[in-house]
């Protein structure tokens, strides 16, 4: 390892060549539901040392003290001009060197424009390139081979057609491994810290992030196999401000509070989309925590306990759209953030079954009415239903369809369509038509949905049980599966 927090910028590296792409969580779960409806393999390498098949450009090689028990005379250094791990630019190096090698020996392969970290090649029967600019929705031509590579550092998932494996897999494996070493390619059953469990026959994938579920339990000093009666994140007669926060700051809280929450901020992310509104909600106060704040972290590890073993179960029955559509719900919380009256918005998409990308916001300004909460809280879903086209038309798989988002607000569904009730809303800031804009251009329509069926609301706000349990298990999809639990270990610490 180098010391990289010893390196100077602009001496030992370029600042602004550190950036190194790394896969969205979305773009994997995508991914995830596409290998499902389409029965794919899916399997997965890594790279061993990737770091070190860097180049590093001649201006940015630099010397570093050798490490312990490797003697060299005195006054020498080591002079470094391979990617070490904790070089500052030893990530972008290894970046560019895989997409090199995918450009010059596997040109076969074209790279996913809005994600440098993904690659597809799709042939048809005949051996001829199929075009990926048809739009088809997630369906496959008779006999043809699909093959869909997804990199996250120097872990490899890899998704084909099975009559790929002979004639493309096998061929890009022994390629791969005449640059670098790989470690063998097998089946997939843990990806990026996620657990990956199929069931073929019907149909069915979960996926989920026990192993740091279980270290959130752990690191909060509670047993994952106790008994737990806590249904919801945060208590719905709660209520937490900044009057909460006490007068000095407690630095020893602090800490603990933000070890806590980065945990769930990781969590929420990956692969559990019911901690999104309350991570919303405790980050506002870990600058200054109370122990009542403390207490919200504990009642979470409760709710985990009992929920420890949810997944997300892509191909699980879906009556509204079926399978191969993508289409979202959003919904917005008007005022509800008590100590400056903003706003916050929730969207949810789905694909194969269940949800693939959800995000909660707070708004940045104050919106006065909910007709115009709920037209912001759209038009973030919009940005996303764009970014997701976009990524399933780079595989072939482009919609066919504008993408559906539910709203269950009249008044916003409206202001999608036109400049309806100009008085009302001259205010609302142009780049806030983003949705109507889309709207007349057919990539995305905005149906109403009665609020009860209103999916997302349980991300905008504190929820009884019974509308947490009823919406949630629409996000997450089936969770009644026999397929086997690995069991999760504590490790040493």
């Amino acid at each position: 390892m180098v010391a990289g927090f010893r390196q100077t910028a602009g001496l030992d590296y370029d600042p602004q060549g550190t950036y190194s792409p790394m896969t969205e969580p979305t773009t994997l779960r995508l991914i995830l539901s596409i290998a499902n409806a389409l029965d794919l393999e899916l399997d997965h390498l890594g790279i061993k040392t990737a770091y070190l098949y860097a180049e590093l450009p001649e201006k940015e090689r630099f010397y570093c003290s050798p490490p312990a028990g490797f003697k060299v005379p005195a006054g020498y250094g080591l002079f470094v001009s391979k990617g070490l791990y904790g070089a500052h630019q030893s990530g972008a190096g290894w970046s560019t060197t895989l997409r090199e090698f995918m450009q010059e020996g596997a040109p076969q392969f074209k790279e996913a424009g809005n994600e440098r970290c993904v690659y597809v090649m799709r042939v048809k029967a005949d051996g001829t390139p199929v075009d990926l600019d048809i739009e088809r929705g997630i369906l496959l031509e008779e006999g043809e081979k699909l093959v869909i590579i997804v990199m996250s550092t120097d872990d490899m998932l890899i998704a084909y057609t099975k009559n790929a494996k002979s004639f493309v897999i096998d061929d890009f494996e022994r390629i791969l491994n005449e640059s670098f070493e790989a470690t063998p390619r097998e089946k997939v059953e843990y990806y990026t810290g996620m657990h990956i469990v199929r069931d073929r026959e019907r149909g069915y994938l979960g996926f989920d992030a026990r192993r740091h579920v279980y270290n959130f339990i752990w690191h909060m000093g509670r047993d994952p196999e106790s008994a737990t009666e806590v249904s919801t994140l945060i208590d719905p007669h709660e209520t937490y401000t900044k009057e909460d926060c006490p007068t000095e700051v407690d630095i020893k809280l602090r800490g603990k509070v933000w070890a806590a929450h980065e945990i769930l901020i990781h969590l929420s992310i990956r692969a559990r989309p019911d901690l999104a509104h309350a991570v919303s909600v405790l980050e506002r106060y870990v600058h200054n925590p109370s122990e009542k704040l403390w207490a919200a972290y504990d009642r979470i590890a409760k709710y985990l306990i009992k929920t420890k073993d949810v997944r997300i179960g892509f191909g699980s029955r879906d009556d509204k759209h079926g399978q191969g559509e993508l289409y979202a719900f959003s919904d917005s919380d008007w005022g509800g953030s008590l100590d400056d009256r903003r706003s916050t918005s929730a969207y949810v998409f789905f694909l194969g079954g269940a949800a693939i990308s959800w995000k909660v916001k707070l708004s940045p300004t104050v919106c006065l009415s909910t007709q115009e909460a709920e037209y912001v809280g759209m038009s973030e879903a919009t940005k996303e239903a764009l970014n997701l086209r976009m990524l399933l038309r780079q595989l072939g798989f482009g919609a066919t369809t504008p993408t559906v988002i539910y709203s269950d607000n009249q008044g916003a569904i409206t202001m999608g369509l036109h400049p309806a009730n100009k008085p009302a809303t001259r205010h609302i800031d142009m780049r806030r038509h983003f949705l109507r804009e889309h709207v007349e251009l057919k990539n995305v329509t905005a149906p109403y949905v009665r609020t009860d069926a209103m999916v997302v609301d349980c991300m905008t706000k504190q929820t009884p049980k019974p509308t947490h349990s009823r919406q949630f298990a629409t996000i997450f999809g089936n969770q009644n599966t026999d397929l086997p639990l690995k069991p999760i270990v504590k490790l040493v610490e």
